[in-house]
């Protein structure tokens, strides 16, 4: 459901031209989970929902995939050690240490994974048609990165 929803919410910001703004509220959604971490810790389903975390993903992976000609002059040792920062943002989330800081740097995860996979040089890297068409069309990689590793 939430998928769903997330994608009403991106085809409503395209047809008013309001992407600039939707991209806007990728960093405003971090703020306002690490907010409701703070205050409800023990309400992960106040944190974990469609405007908080599911937008954030569609509107990242989206905004990726329409400048990817810039992202992908990153150097993929460079996306590899943000992955690597990230996860390991992960593992310390997991211990409680950290919590605000570990929750932020650890989204640099899968959108560095999404950037290693939508790169124009990652052709030769062999994806399944339909995932390749479901990526291309319409940026869904970086939620099915999320969904492995949340």
């Amino acid at each position: 459901m939430s998928l769903a929803e997330t994608y009403i919410l991106l085809l409503v910001f395209k047809k008013f031209n309001l992407m600039k703004f939707a991209y806007m509220y990728v960093p405003l959604s971090v703020i306002i989970e690490l907010a409701a971490l703070a205050l409800w810790p023990n309400e992960s389903h106040i944190t974990l929902n469609v405007y908080t975390v599911g937008l954030r993903w569609v509107l990242t992976g989206h905004f990726i995939a329409e400048n990817i000609k810039e992202f992908s002059e990153i150097s993929p040792k460079t996306l590899a050690v943000i992955a690597i920062v990230g996860w390991l943002a992960g593992l310390i989330r997991l211990t409680g240490h950290f919590k605000p800081v570990s929750d932020a740097m650890f989204n640099f995860f899968p959108a560095a994974l999404f950037i290693l996979a939508v790169r124009k040089d990652s052709q030769s890297v062999k994806f399944p048609s339909l995932l390749v068409k479901i990526g291309a069309e319409y940026s869904i990689y970086i939620y099915l990165f999320h969904i492995l590793i949340r």
